[in-house]
Formats: C-alpha cells, sequence, structure tokens
C-alpha cells in the first residue's frame, strides 16, 4: 500500500460520487508510493465497493476519462492468463481538486490537451464531461464531517447519580441503578428523585425497616417510587404523661397500654 497515494485518493483527488472514491482508494492500497503499477482484479474492488464488477468497470472508466488513473505498465501482469488478467492502473497523482488543467489531461500529453475544454463549470475530455467538487463540499466534506448527534436522543444524565446513591438506603446493584438512573432523569428532574430517596431513606429509618424488604435502587427507580406519598404504618407512641394530657378535658378514666390510651368504663 502507497500512503502517499491512499492520503492523495482521501483528501486531494476531485472525485464525483461516493462509487468513484472507493475505486480509487482500492487502487491507492495497491499502488507503488509513486502511484503506480495498481492492478486489484474487479472482483476485489467490487467486494470493497459493495457493488457489481460492471458497476466496477463504469467508475474505472470514468475516473480514466476524467484524468485520475491512466493505463500503466501491463508487463506487471504478463505472467498471469489472458482470461484472469486484470488491467494494470497508474494514478495520476499530480491531479488536485479545483485544478481543471489536471483533469483535462494536459499534463499527460498534448494530443489529450487538445481535445479537452471546459464549459458550463464542467470538464469536458474527449466528448464526455466531469464535475469537479469544490474543495469544501462533496463526498470527502461527508468523510470529515461526521453528522451532528440528533437532538431526539439525548446522552445519558449521570449528574447527580452519585448524590443518589449517597442518599439512598440500599447500596446494591450499582450498574443496573445507574441504567435505571440515566432512563428517570430523561423525563425528570435529577433534584426531584434525589429528594424523593431522601424521603424515603427517613421514611425507611423510622418505620425502622429491615434491609431485606428496603427497595432495590433500580426498582425504585423504574417504578418511580420518588411520586409515593409515604404515611407512617402507625402513628408514634405516646408518653404516660401525653396519654393522661390528652384526656385531661374529659371525666372519663383511662389507662396506657401499649403505647395507646385505653378507655376504662
Amino acid at each position: 500500500m502507497s500512503l502517499r497515494a491512499m492520503l492523495w485518493a482521501l483528501d486531494e483527488a476531485p472525485v464525483d460520487s461516493q462509487g468513484q472514491l472507493v475505486t480509487l482508494i482500492a487502487l491507492a492500497d495497491h499502488a507503488s508510493d509513486n502511484g503506480t503499477g495498481a492492478w486489484p482484479s474487479q472482483a476485489s474492488i467490487a467486494e470493497r465497493a459493495r457493488c457489481s464488477p460492471r458497476t466496477v468497470r463504469r467508475y474505472l472508466n470514468e475516473l480514466e476519462q476524467s484524468g485520475l488513473i491512466r493505463r500503466g505498465d501491463q508487463q506487471h501482469v504478463a505472467h498471469l492468463r489472458k482470461d484472469v488478467r486484470p488491467v494494470v492502473w497508474d494514478l495520476c497523482l499530480e491531479a488536485r481538486k479545483g485544478r481543471a488543467d489536471n483533469l483535462t489531461g494536459r499534463s499527460f500529453g498534448a494530443e489529450r490537451a487538445d481535445n479537452s475544454c471546459t464549459t458550463g463549470g464542467h470538464f469536458v475530455h474527449d466528448g464526455r464531461s466531469s464535475r469537479a467538487l469544490p474543495p469544501d463540499t462533496g463526498v470527502l466534506q461527508t468523510i470529515h464531517n461526521p453528522p451532528e448527534p440528533s437532538r431526539n436522543h439525548p446522552e445519558p444524565h449521570s449528574g447527580g447519580f452519585d448524590e443518589f446513591w449517597r442518599v439512598y438506603p440500599r447500596r446494591t446493584g450499582k450498574k443496573k441503578a445507574r441504567e435505571a438512573w440515566d432512563k428517570a432523569v430523561t423525563d425528570t428532574d435529577p433534584s426531584v428523585i434525589i429528594d424523593g430517596a431522601r424521603r424515603y431513606a427517613q421514611h425507611i429509618e423510622a418505620e425502622q425497616t429491615e434491609q431485606r424488604f428496603i427497595k432495590w435502587p433500580q426498582g425504585w427507580l423504574n417504578d418511580k417510587r420518588w411520586e409515593d406519598d409515604l404515611v407512617p404504618s402507625k402513628p408514634a407512641p405516646q408518653s404516660k404523661a401525653d396519654a393522661w394530657l390528652a384526656l385531661a378535658d374529659g371525666n372519663c378514666q383511662a389507662e396506657f397500654v401499649d403505647g395507646e390510651v385505653v378507655e376504662v368504663e
């Protein structure tokens, strides 16, 4: 492979289409350092270009007519049978984008130059025309400038997960919890989720819930449990003083049983 030829094909050759570009790259991959002696089979080029050999022949003809390649020394393949002998191509490394004289073939002989002209922004050679891409547009621009990420698919919002993980009362299954977090924050403010986790932790502490009954973080996130209204399962026990004060204005008698005031008839 010739690095010089490959860079020329990628960055400088004024190709007309992506198919021509892939074909030219395939030739550069088999050329010598000065761009000569490339003879890959049409089948191998077709496999790389994801097209048929017939389409490859069309691309090669277009590249030759545009002055980007020319037939080279066929002695390189003289040892092969004629029925399987590929054409040897030389790459015209002197051709550059934005230079009309390169595409018309003037540097390859006066006879070819006499049959070349330019009309209406197209380069005409031997009765055929080809359009040169401007230096800053076309296929190469597509290669060097990948499309921007779609706004319909926002990046995962990992900010705030560490705070959530710190306040949540059960730290088990962190990887799945992070995935559930990234999904949850796509439509909910992270601070709302963290506040809900903090309230849940306080509820767990007040209820003295056993560890095995505390929800796993990914399940809590997937079920949007930060929206729950947490209600104590039973009121906190009163002291004896509070129990008697509760009946201070009444005439009935009461006893304090299991933290509750029970009236006695």
